[in-house]
């Protein structure tokens, strides 16, 4: 069995999303459940997590509601304000929501804010502490840029375990930024962190990368995180900018091709149902 841990649900005729640029044509339009569930049962998917995309309760009520109604979503990463003096109760509001039993984590667009410090204001803090007392995870969209405040935040939350999406965003290049290299050090050393080995494709040349591209960055993440704080996403559908579904899946499949099996299904299962705490009932215990 495996389980994608990142994914979203794009539907351009009905929400606007400032980060989809005139180079981003391919998300435009609708890309809903129905077009994903093929992609999965082709590549042997047996359930997901959905991620947010948009500073929107909305969206988060609605992923919930999808999670409810689709066994092969496991689980939802959502959004509230970190900023908001309410955030305990806007969190409270979608675990009371339908489906409100799949909200597994928050994410913010950190990477998208002016101030790469933003993370570590205080009210930030105040918010990540009510999620850390709900039992739920936080999803770092982060970048070299952010990194460092990210540390510090992670450190002082010790109690929260925080989740880095796409390895950090790593510029594929022949050669490994330095400066990459010494934020991912920083963030393996806690404890409480766990990586994400997705959005590797649009993160290369969109039009002539290859799987051996990502070797080096993968590498890194193994040698610092080990298979049991890493786990598979496929970041469908922001992944079609450079790739199909399947061409991301069977490049992650070349890339843990060295694994042992248990590694293998710690990346592609095991460290996600651990992270997300993913029940059977959550999973449907398709295999």
């Amino acid at each position: 069995m495996k389980i994608d841990a990142h994914q979203h649900f794009l539907d351009s005729t009905r929400f606007q999303y400032p980060w989809i640029s005139e180079q981003m044509g391919t998300l435009l339009g609708a890309h809903c459940i129905e077009q994903l569930v093929p992609e999965l049962q082709s590549n042997g998917v047996a359930a997901t997590v959905v991620v947010q995309t948009l500073s929107s309760a909305e969206e988060t009520i609605e992923l919930l509601r999808l999670a409810e109604e689709h066994d092969v979503v496991a689980g939802v990463v959502g959004w509230v304000d970190l900023t908001a003096r309410d955030v305990g109760a806007a969190l409270d509001r979608l675990l009371d929501s339908p489906g409100g039993e799949f909200l597994k984590g928050i994410r913010h667009g950190v990477a998208d804010e002016a101030d790469p410090n933003w993370i570590a204001r205080s009210d930030v803090s105040s918010g990540l502490a009510e999620v850390s007392r709900r039992g739920l995870t936080f999803d770092l969209e982060i970048g070299v840029r952010e990194a460092q405040a990210a540390a510090h935040v992670v450190a002082r939350h010790a109690d929260l375990p925080f989740v880095i999406d796409h390895l950090g965003k790593p510029l594929i290049a022949p050669e490994v930024d330095p400066r990459w290299l010494d934020s991912m050090r920083e963030l393996a050393a806690l404890p409480n962190t766990t990586a994400k080995i997705s959005g590797l494709v649009t993160e290369a040349d969109w039009n002539n990368w290859k799987a051996s591209d990502f070797v080096p960055f993968v590498e890194v993440a193994f040698d610092l995180f080990g298979a049991s704080r890493l786990m598979f996403g496929s970041d469908w559908p922001v992944c079609l900018l450079a790739a199909t579904y399947s061409q991301v899946a069977s490049t992650a499949t070349h890339l843990v091709q060295s694994l042992s099996r248990f590694e293998e299904q710690q990346v592609f299962e095991r460290t996600a149902a651990n992270f997300y705490k993913l029940t059977p009932s959550d999973i449907d215990q398709k295999d």
